[in-house]
């Protein structure tokens, strides 16, 4: 590790945990640090946060290029298309696999060419995940992702009443078009590998260095945008914050994916193959089952969170930082401003 990573206030950040010391006693200038050795200079401060925002910059640039780059590959894909015959084209399976592969085979190799190798690399160690602990951020993210789809779903009626738009159709909608094995593949298996891997893992390790707090709701908030609708965009956003602090308190990868096949498949998978039951009957008692089930989860994680939001506990940055600068240092930067400009844009043309 390089021995500039190696200071006292880095040193202190286990201990960090135990004292459950706020995170502005130890990033303001103004204030002494705990080994009482010498505080940044004004001058260094700017040179951190000057690195800091680049690191920022550097994500959300990375992120335009995995959108972005699957768009223009898929759009010549079609265009290509529009040339074959009627009877030789694809149809909606063949398209979502073309989709997806442009996504994977193209978006996710660029994307992780520039987020590799991070700027710096973090030295804090995780602390282990125990089966309480799991379990704890499964009932998190189920209530989160009933709170936030609610908030989705009044936020998505409400702006196709502004813009007198049919309902949109609804991700379960989507799915049933689907054969299920596909669904199972790309829901349950692909897509939780890949998403953690490119919105935590990766994403995670280049910002974590720069305060765990601001890394975690950044990550989140570009992984709700991403999902590229209203009716997603909140408990995408919500649940993101229960895996990205599952990976940032571990600093293993894997807890984070188990969670996330764990929660496609119970609040993904699961309703779409519970429709293609032939019996509309044994549809509805299961359907009422998975509902009540999902809905006593989400009420037990919110009693879970409001006996257990005190042991949540966010690292700072590891190298000092000016306080009262979060805004600046997330978004003040080319990178982060053209990637919210150009989610937000593909938000409002989803419309």
């Amino acid at each position: 590790m390089d021995q500039h990573n190696h200071t006292p206030f880095f040193d202190h950040l286990d201990r960090y945990r135990a004292d459950a010391v706020h995170s502005s006693d130890w990033m303001a200038p103004e204030n002494p640090d705990p080994d009482g050795a010498p505080l940044p200079s004004p001058a260094e401060y700017l040179i951190n946060r000057a690195e800091a925002k680049r690191a920022y910059s550097r994500v959300g640039l990375a992120h335009i290029i995995y959108t972005l780059a699957p768009i223009a590959v898929m759009t010549v894909i079609q265009i290509v298309l529009l040339f074959l015959p009627a009877e030789s084209q694809p149809d909606n399976t063949v398209y979502l696999f073309i989709n997806m592969a442009c996504m994977y085979l193209v978006g996710m190799p660029l994307c992780l060419l520039m987020l590799r190798p991070p700027p710096r690399v973090s030295s804090v160690s995780g602390e282990p995940a125990s089966a309480r602990i799991l379990l704890l951020a499964f009932l998190f993210a189920e209530f989160f992702a009933i709170a936030g789809s609610y908030i989705g779903l009044g936020v998505n009626t409400l702006v196709e009443w502004m813009l007198g738009a049919p309902p949109a159709d609804t991700i379960i909608d989507t799915l049933s078009d689907i054969p299920l094995w596909v669904t199972l593949l790309l829901t349950v298996l692909i897509g939780p590998i890949v998403e953690e891997l490119i919105f935590r893992k990766f994403s995670l390790d280049v910002l974590l260095p720069y305060g765990e707090k601001n890394a975690i709701l950044v990550t989140s908030f570009i992984f709700g945008l991403a999902h590229g609708n209203f009716e997603q965009l909140f408990y995408a956003f919500l649940i993101g914050l229960v895996f990205g602090y599952l990976y940032a308190y571990t600093r293993k990868i894997r807890y984070s994916v188990l969670l996330h096949i764990l929660f496609n498949f119970i609040n993904g998978f699961l309703p779409t193959a519970i429709m293609r039951i032939p019996d509309p009957v044994m549809v509805n008692i299961l359907s009422a089952v998975h509902t009540y089930a999902t809905l006593i989860a989400a009420i037990i994680g919110l009693i879970f969170l409001l006996l257990c939001y005190r042991d949540i506990v966010l690292r700072p940055a590891e190298i000092p930082l000016p306080a009262k600068q979060n805004g600046r240092i997330v978004f003040g930067n080319v990178g982060m401003i053209l990637l919210t400009i150009f989610l937000v844009l593909l938000l409002l043309l989803a419309l």
